[in-house]
């Protein structure tokens, strides 16, 4: 899904002459290894729903709620893998 957008964002951008900023986020070093329970209620505390200047935005804090919302994974061990395990 990335892979299709940003080519459309760039495109958009030249068409109109704008600037276009980007900022990756690699989930797998950091939402992975933190717990989601206790993360995102901090998050929600600094963000743009109850501050007035928030230190994240709301539109961004929401994205990283439904990325991780009823996420699994699976366990690889000397070949062989587990049943899905919830994240969180």
């Amino acid at each position: 899904m990335t892979s299709f957008g940003l080519p459309e964002c760039l495109y958009y951008a030249k068409e109109l002459e704008s600037s276009v900023y980007l900022c990756f986020l690699h989930t797998r070093q950091t939402f992975d290894r933190v717990w989601h329970d206790g993360l995102f209620p901090k998050l929600l505390s600094i963000s743009g729903v109850y501050d007035p200047d928030p230190v994240i935005d709301t539109k961004t804090l929401l994205a990283l709620l439904e990325m991780y919302r009823n996420s699994t994974s699976r366990v690889r061990h000397r070949g062989l893998i587990s049943e899905s395990l919830p994240v969180g």
